[in-house]
This record gives C-alpha cells, sequence and structure tokens, in this order.
C-alpha cells in the first residue's frame, strides 16, 4: 500500500492482546517521512531508507474490542509513504 494518507483497518478477533509490526520501505530514498496514528495513539516516522522500518504498536483489548484495528498514515516529507508488510501477533 502507498500513498500521501494511508487508512488501514486490520480485522482481528474482537478483544486480542498482542502486537501489531508495520514495515515501511523508502525503497528509493525520497526522504519519506511521516505522522502515525494507531487507535488514538500518535507517533512520528522518521527517515528509514535502507532496508526500511519496523513499527510496533501495543494492541490493548480496548483497541481490538470491535474486532478491527485502525492504522493511519500522512506524508510529512517526501512523496508519499509505503507500507510493504503487516504483522500481528496475539499474545
Amino acid at each position: 500500500w502507498h500513498g500521501r494518507n494511508i487508512q488501514l483497518t486490520i480485522y482481528c478477533p474482537d478483544g486480542i492482546l498482542g502486537t501489531l509490526y508495520v514495515h515501511f520501505h523508502d525503497w528509493n530514498s525520497n526522504g519519506r517521512t511521516g505522522l502515525l496514528e494507531f487507535e488514538g495513539r500518535k507517533m512520528k516516522l522518521n527517515k528509514h531508507d535502507g532496508e526500511g522500518q519496523w513499527v510496533q504498536f501495543h494492541v490493548m483489548r480496548e483497541d481490538s474490542n470491535d474486532g478491527e484495528l485502525k492504522l493511519s498514515a500522512s506524508t510529512t516529507g517526501g512523496p508519499n509513504l509505503m507500507i510493504t508488510k503487516i504483522v500481528l501477533l496475539q499474545e
């Protein structure tokens, strides 16, 4: 998935605990940076060229009670953001 504004819904079992890993890749070193929001919690995505960067989000029961996890990402630098891999691990 790629774009200047990414809205991602991940369907999961209701009420799970775990970790969501999302891999961002600036494959051609275009200075991609962004602002991420996962279930209301915000963080910055800094420069991540080369092999890219895994970003880790803690999944609480409150996040997954509706069977959905919401992630949004918006560009603050570069042409777009690129997500290349997503892993959800249940505890």
